[in-house]
């Protein structure tokens, strides 16, 4: 659970192992990314929405991983990008998508 983004009622109480998936998957996809508290971010300012949409890309990779699926399906090539693609699928993304590879 991310404090200011989760939904109460869907969220997990993270575990070590948890918490270190998500940090290696935010190292793959944006390796600058800081630890930012977002309670003091103002999400709708233009930094802010850059930074809720990483932290969605994140979590969005971690929950394909820990459900096992098979496909994650994006349009978003950073997923793919040379640099990212065998590390994701290292850590158990399994295989990459676009909808044009469909």
């Amino acid at each position: 659970m991310i404090w200011g983004i989760t939904f109460w009622g869907r969220c997990l109480y993270g575990s070590n192992e948890m918490i270190k998936l998500s940090i290696e998957i935010q190292d793959v996809l944006f390796r600058k990314l800081s630890n930012v508290d977002m309670t003091s971010l103002d999400l709708d300012s233009q930094k802010g929405r850059k930074l809720l949409n990483q932290v969605c890309d994140v979590q969005s990779m971690w929950c394909h991983i820990r459900k096992g699926n098979d496909v994650f399906l994006t349009t978003d090539r950073n997923f793919s990008k040379t640099t990212k693609l065998d590390k994701l699928l290292a850590l158990g993304a399994k295989r990459i998508c676009h909808p044009i590879d469909l």
